[in-house]
């Protein structure tokens, strides 16, 4: 793994900055300390190593994760429960270059990105047997995990008892334990899992948004060692296939009368760019680690299967065309008939917008059964272009924008770990960053949004500047609701909503369009 990639996801949220020995320091170290309080990372200056341990004892328990450390020392303290950096080689560390130190200081003091203040508590299995977080951890993820063994074709026993092992010990509330690997993202959920195994804690205890995001890298290691030559890479893989085959004819029916209308009109008006957005929310239902991929055609409409709480919609097309916007980044959630719906959403925006750029942002592993990959992009593409003429057009439109650089399929490791948002990578952070006021963020499905918040308990009608006011450029966020996590959201509206459904914060059946800017 390379130490200037991960260090890149050392940013002022989770990092200390560390000088020692200040009254010897070189010029060079100080220099260093400098840059990076200008870009608002927390720094201390220590005497002497003695005193490193004392120090950092004081952060074991935070959201300090990372320490830029800048001196010489015989033995890091706490080794296990940070990552250190340092110009100085050192046993458990980090060797990086001052000049990639220096860079990186530079690139950050370019944004605000403040964490939330007054953060609630996360989500976590123990906030009660009946609560969706509850149920999850001892019902669904143990449930997907099994659903996953019987779609891989001829499991050998061995194979399948490593599931169920995982599956029972996480539905039981076993321990958990530290499985992590040297890879970037083994790496970036070290930290995590040692702090939470030296207090002992079991799946149930620690944050639902660590548990679930964990239990995807082990299920992705796990069907590593065990996969055969003939296997896919991704385990999700047959499940995934059988969901895209099953939505392409639903989907052709659905997105004909879109692209017709855009063959009828030389610009994007409100009336299409409300259709659009319609359906890539209502899209969003077919979501494999919720409902198995099979969603009617009735359930993907806007009409009594489902309630649209917020409707932003109109608010998004003023910005959009008030500011111009010339790049957009869609965060992907689901493969399938939502792939499809981001698809038609981004072949309109291109096909009205000479300027417009997208980078459409997937995962960088295979997490929450249906999430989109890399190979996942091309695998909808061609499927698409041997379907009906709308959707020939869809990929027709999209292969055009990908080689002239406009459409931009990118892997995010960030999206596989159980960081919060405002713990972003520098990449990511200047992606958004340079887009600033011709830029939206589109945030698709429930765990993106999730990531967003933090996976916190945000009273629902939490203001959402108290919240958003870190991302360096306007956000629109379209889901439906799996989760109970929840902003901008009146009590008046909550109330509606119970009406609709009394579990209308998890049901997925009501749906969001919010946007902040």
């Amino acid at each position: 793994m390379n130490a200037v990639d991960l260090l890149g996801y050392c940013n002022p949220n989770n990092t200390l900055v560390v000088l020692l020995d200040a009254s010897n320091a070189s010029s060079q170290s100080a220099e260093i300390v400098e840059c990076y309080q200008k870009a608002r990372f927390p720094s201390s200056r220590i005497a002497s190593a003695s005193e490193l341990h004392n120090a950092l004892q004081l952060y074991i328990d935070s959201a300090v994760e990372n320490v830029i450390f800048l001196g010489t020392v015989d033995k890091l303290p706490f080794p296990s429960l940070f990552r250190f950096f340092s110009t100085e080689p050192c046993e458990h560390g980090y060797t990086v270059g001052v000049k990639d130190l220096r860079e990186s200081a530079l690139r950050w003091s370019a944004f605000s990105l403040n964490a939330p203040q007054n953060l609630p508590p996360p989500l976590r299995g123990t906030d009660g047997p009946d609560t969706f977080t509850g149920i999850t951890m001892r019902e669904r993820i143990p449930g997907i995990i099994r659903q996953t063994i019987v779609s891989i074709e001829s499991i050998p026993v061995a194979e399948k008892q490593a599931y169920d092992a995982l599956a029972q010990c996480i539905g039981e509330n076993g321990p958990v334990e530290d499985h992590t690997d040297s890879t970037l993202l083994g790496e970036l959920f070290r930290v995590k899992l040692a702090r939470s195994c030296r207090q002992g804690l079991h799946w149930h205890a620690i944050s639902w948004w660590l548990a679930e995001n964990y239990e995807y890298f082990l299920l992705d290691a796990l069907h590593a060692s065990l996969k055969r030559p003939d296997q896919p890479d991704d385990l999700f893989w047959y499940l995934k296939k059988r969901g895209l085959e099953g939505a392409l004819p639903l989907f052709a029916d659905c997105a004909a009368p879109l692209v017709d209308a855009a063959s009828q009109t030389t610009a994007l008006t409100p009336a299409l760019f409300r259709l659009a957005l319609l359906r890539n929310l209502w899209g969003n239902k077919a979501d494999l680690s919720m409902s198995g991929g099979v969603v009617s055609q009735k359930e993907l409409k806007s009409d009594s299967a489902n309630l649209l709480l917020l409707d932003d919609i109109d608010a998004v097309y003023e910005y959009y065309c008030r500011e111009r916007v010339t790049a957009v980044t869609i965060m992907a959630d689901n493969t399938g008939f939502e792939v499809l719906c981001d698809f038609l959403l981004a072949a309109l925006l291109l096909h009205f917008n000479a300027a417009l750029c997208i980078t459409y942002v997937v995962k960088a592993a295979p997490v929450f059964v249906s999430d989109v990959t890399l190979p996942d992009v091309d695998i909808t593409l061609n499927a698409m272009a041997a379907s009906s003429s709308a959707l020939q057009w869809i990929a027709s439109t999209l292969r055009e924008a990908r080689q002239a650089g406009r459409f931009v399929p990118v892997a995010s490791s960030f999206l596989c770990t159980a960081e919060p948002g405002w713990n972003m990578p520098l990449s990511l952070a200047e992606l958004l960053g340079r887009q600033g006021q011709q830029g939206l963020l589109i945030s698709k499905g429930d765990a993106n949004y999730r990531r967003l918040l933090g996976d916190l308990h945000w009273p629902y009608d939490t203001a959402p500047k108290a919240v958003l006011e870190y991302l360096p450029c306007a956000v629109l966020v379209m889901r439906t609701m799996k989760s109970n996590v929840n902003i901008g959201i009146s009590e008046e509206q909550q109330t509606r909503a119970a009406q609709f459904d009394e579990k209308w914060d998890c049901s997925g059946k009501v749906g969001m369009i919010q946007f902040y800017h």
